[in-house]
């Protein structure tokens, strides 16, 4: 799993190996060279991009937080309950 991260990215629950990468790199460098598409421009659209990469990421730690947070509290109170009803029926 590991090893397949590293040298593949999963998108979409498909695949996409590391020639995407390069022919996205290779027009990315001919586009610059021929002035179709300033690199401040570029740069700022993959800014962009790893914002809202990072965002997400952040996103998902939060909701397992909130989740992690929840199921504790939720456990707590059952046992709670269970002990409260234990102790005030005899």
């Amino acid at each position: 799993q590991i090893l397949c991260s590293i040298w593949l990215l999963k998108i979409g629950g498909h695949f996409v190996g590391m020639r995407i990468f390069a022919i996205i790199a290779v027009i990315i460098i001919g586009l610059i060279f021929f002035k179709t598409i300033m690199l401040q421009i570029l740069a700022l659209l993959a800014l962009i991009f790893v914002i809202i990469i990072g965002a997400y990421y952040l996103f998902q730690i939060l909701l397992g937080c909130i989740g992690l947070i929840v199921i504790v509290v939720g456990a707590i109170m059952a046992l709670s309950l269970i002990i409260y009803a234990v102790t005030t029926w005899f």
